[in-house]
């Protein structure tokens, strides 16, 4: 929710932050988080399996496999048009 995305690309089956800020060509990777009021910078990249956050967005750690697990069950139920 309120989160901005300005000409990014965001694969499927991750989360992105409420009120976050995607910027001009940055990347998120399938499976990946992007914490809450984080803006991530033009042509950045959210790789596979990380959680990033802050302003400006930085790595904070790789993604444990229950985490992962967690992000793909939680999005099960949700259908993207």
């Amino acid at each position: 929710p309120y989160a901005v995305l300005r000409s990014c690309r965001v694969e499927p089956k991750c989360i992105i932050g409420a009120r976050s800020v995607l910027c001009e060509g940055s990347i998120v990777e399938a499976e990946s988080i992007l914490a809450p009021n984080s803006v991530l910078p033009p042509a950045r990249r959210i790789p596979s399996g990380q959680l990033w956050g802050g302003n400006p967005a930085k790595f904070i750690r790789n993604l444990t496999a229950h985490e992962v697990g967690r992000v793909r069950a939680w999005l099960r139920g949700w259908v993207c048009w």
